[in-house]
């Protein structure tokens, strides 16, 4: 069984296989939920990840008012039962009823990538979000541990030396 560990291939694999299965709980667990962290210096949040409603989002703001404190980051959880509505409706703020926040989105093969801007003057605020789907997370996930523990390890090839004859050396 050490003979199989052997090489960096099936280590990786095995690391692979294990976040794919941390990452198929969290899929799981988002069904209905809404949880995450984020970070905080004095109400503003210059990154947030969130899981909800089969979908792990990403999230960077920079507020225009001030800048972000690094010194006085805090990690912060949330969670909670999450709304009806579409995870594009609620990353995009689109029924929020606000009237000025600008967004845009776009959505590719599952994955979703957008922006959205509050031209308020009071607190203007640019966020940039990326929403990924469990399912593409958990495949690409599962397919990289799979060829990384079931392909067979490469032999180093090892160059013959080739002698000198009597004829070279003289």
């Amino acid at each position: 069984m050490g003979e199989f560990f052997r090489g960096w291939r099936r280590k990786v694999g095995c690391i692979t296989l294990m976040l794919a299965c941390v990452f198929a709980v969290a899929w799981v667990r988002s069904i209905g939920r809404e949880e995450g962290g984020y970070l905080d210096s004095k109400g503003q949040t210059p990154l947030m990840i969130c899981s909800r409603n089969n979908f792990l989002t990403i999230i960077i703001a920079r507020h225009f008012t001030r800048p972000v404190v690094f010194t006085q980051l805090k990690f912060r959880w949330f969670d909670g039962s999450c709304p009806e509505e579409t995870n594009e409706d609620y990353w995009t703020l689109a029924n929020a009823g606000f009237a000025n926040i600008v967004t845009k989105a776009q959505t590719f093969g599952g994955m979703m990538i957008g922006s959205a801007f509050d031209t308020s003057v009071s607190n203007p605020l640019k966020k940039w979000f990326v929403s990924f789907p469990y399912w593409l997370i958990n495949i690409s996930l599962t397919f990289v541990s799979a060829y990384l523990l079931i392909s067979k390890p490469q032999r180093a090839s090892q160059k013959k030396l080739i002698e000198p004859t009597g004829s070279e050396g003289a």
